[in-house]
């Protein structure tokens, strides 16, 4: 009967109604996402090309998450409190402070890529073609100011219009695609311009949705320092975290080849719709954990939290069994050995579900981002280490054990930190 009524609840209150605009948007940009990477771009390239649109598309990803440094995440610390005390314009000139570092960020880092795309071609990427390293230069700036706009609406708790942003970029994606495919023109090139343009067109439109454009008000120093004074911790976490989620692959093209990354990047593929759930809803229950003051007061909000973990892992569980036919309908037979790789990474990946209600405990609610920090950087180097290390030995599922063991110890340290603290 208690349970009951916690379902009950939890299906009606404000917060689920957030969740369900999430896994709207969240699971639109995921089908979507899936046509483009799998059904598109796999079959299109074949293992070798998919090979290396993958490890191009997570070079693009990996400098992007870099580049927010911790300060998306950090608005929903700071905005929500401020809206609740009507001090509306404080709110806009943090969003704006955090905007401008972002930007200076990401046009730095496109600038050093775009020079140094010789050698990235030579020792990173598997002689990937330097102009391919040279579009996807572009890609940092454009993925940077989208997944901005993202955090701008999750912190402001308007996650119709996270959904709406995220369903219009993979939409775009596909269309583009699609479009190239009729006239026989896409390929890695078209491919990677294909993943760029629509997220620079969806930021532009995401600005007729907010109520106050923050980009009209004044900044000063100040601002920023009170965003990253908490958001440090957070970068920590996020440069750590976006770095062990992408070295895999480009460790894979750089010490393997280009066929064995296509093989691994399918694999993955799939899996890493869990990590695009886990953020969407760490999106939802963040404003919702910095209400709270205390692990006691958060209590029933958890439970609510856990139920979800738990739907996850059912998940998990069913993907696990039906994998043999799935990979091979999905991607073509080319990818018949991605089956167990597939069937391995599910452990890790139920570690990292594991991890969503202790985050978003010890960093809103127990307002200690330390602590994700510290479970992220020994994450990082065990899976940096374990990667470096068996790759030569077992190839392809050395990043499979890094993950496991890098999100297993993760786990811990989180756990242990919401007891401690």
């Amino acid at each position: 009967m208690k349970l009951q009524k916690l379902f009950t609840s939890a299906l009606r209150s404000p917060t689920a109604r957030n969740v369900h605009w999430s896994l709207f948007g969240n699971g639109m940009y995921t089908v979507l996402t899936f046509v483009f990477f799998v059904l598109i771009a796999a079959r299109t390239l074949g293992p070798d090309g998919f090979g290396r649109f993958s490890a191009l598309v997570s070079f693009i990803i990996l400098l992007a998450e870099l580049t927010d440094m911790g300060i998306g995440p950090s608005l929903s610390r700071f905005i929500p409190p401020l809206l609740a005390q009507k001090k509306e314009q404080t709110a806009q000139k943090i969003i704006k402070s955090g905007f401008l570092f972002e930007l200076v960020v990401s046009v730095a880092l496109s600038i050093g890529v775009f020079l140094s795309a010789p050698f990235l071609s030579t020792y990173l990427f598997d002689g990937t073609p330097a102009s391919l390293i040279r579009i996807s230069a572009i890609g940092i700036g454009a993925i940077t100011l989208f997944v901005f706009g993202v955090f701008v609406f999750s912190a402001y708790q308007e996650f119709q219009y996270t959904a709406l942003m995220n369903t219009l970029l993979a939409l775009g994606r596909v269309g583009v695609a699609v479009f190239l495919i009729f006239f026989g023109s896409f390929h890695i090139s078209s491919a990677v311009v294909t993943f760029i343009l629509p997220a620079f067109f969806v930021w532009g439109i995401s600005f007729l949705f907010l109520k106050h454009n923050y980009l009209r008000v004044s900044v000063n120093l100040t601002h920023f320092l009170e965003l990253f004074s908490f958001a440090k911790y957070i970068a920590v976490n996020k440069i750590a975290s976006a770095i062990a989620s992408r070295v895999d692959v480009l460790i894979l093209i750089a010490l393997v080849d280009a066929h064995a990354s296509g093989i691994y990047s399918a694999a993955i593929r799939i899996t890493q719709i869990y990590l695009l759930a886990a953020g969407s809803l760490s999106a939802v229950f963040a404003p919702k954990f910095s209400l709270y003051k205390t692990v006691h007061e958060a209590q029933k909000f958890t439970q609510k939290v856990f139920l979800i973990v738990m739907l996850f892992l059912v998940s998990v569980v069913l993907l696990f069994f039906i994998a043999d036919p799935f990979i091979p309908i999905l991607f073509g037979s080319e990818y018949i050995p991605a089956v167990p790789v597939f069937r391995a990474l599910l452990v890790p990946i139920s570690f990292f579900i594991l991890q969503l209600p202790f985050t978003g405990l010890v960093v809103y609610t127990l307002k200690k981002p330390s602590v994700v920090a510290v479970a992220a950087i020994v994450q990082l180097i065990i899976i940096v280490v374990s990667n470096f290390y068996l790759v030569p030995y077992i190839a392809i599922y050395a990043p499979v054990v890094g993950l496991g063991l890098g999100y297993a110890s993760a786990l811990v340290i989180l756990m242990f930190g919401t007891w401690y603290f």
